[in-house]
């Protein structure tokens, strides 16, 4: 929860303070340059914006899992779900389950290896929310899963709090 949230009762009026801090925090987490695939600096934000929705669509196109890949994927270790607890599991993701996911995340870390620090998620969630759900809903339901996303780093979220 935003500092400024957490800090006001509902139907309050924002303090100087908060107005303050609230402007230094946008000034400090905007995007005012990109470099492209050819080295060149972008500032126009069409430009910066085109560059990520590219970036994000390469990344995460469709193809489908082979047996293989998966067999890899859950050979690593995974501690193994109790069958009564597998129905729960393999039911949808929902948009609540994934917000509260996104609002639990720490502040300033370390960007992950897309390049994506946890404020942008927080920042752009309405921008982002559905397509993401997609994505991920895709991947769990589906079993399609990207190249990029089979090199990268997956952690398993399950649908209740304490599957076992």
């Amino acid at each position: 929860m935003d500092t400024v949230e957490h800090d006001n009762i509902q139907g309050e009026d924002i303090t100087t303070y908060h107005y303050i801090s609230s402007c230094k925090r946008q000034k400090t987490s905007l995007v005012t340059h990109v470099l492209d695939a050819q080295g060149q600096i972008q500032v126009e934000q069409d430009d910066m914006m085109r560059l990520f929705t590219n970036f994000l669509e390469t990344k995460y196109s469709h193809q489908q899992m082979d047996k293989r890949s998966f067999q890899k994927l859950v050979s690593y270790g995974m501690p193994k779900i109790p069958e009564d607890s597998n129905t729960e599991l393999d039911h949808p993701i929902t948009m609540e389950e994934m917000r509260e996911t996104v609002k639990k995340g720490k502040r300033h870390k370390s960007p992950g290896p897309e390049g994506i620090c946890h404020e942008f998620s927080k920042q752009m969630w309405d921008v982002f929310k559905n397509d993401m759900l997609d994505v991920i809903n895709n991947m769990h339901m589906e079993g399609v899963v990207s190249d990029a996303q089979k090199h990268g780093h997956i952690v398993c979220l399950p649908n209740k709090s304490r599957p076992c």
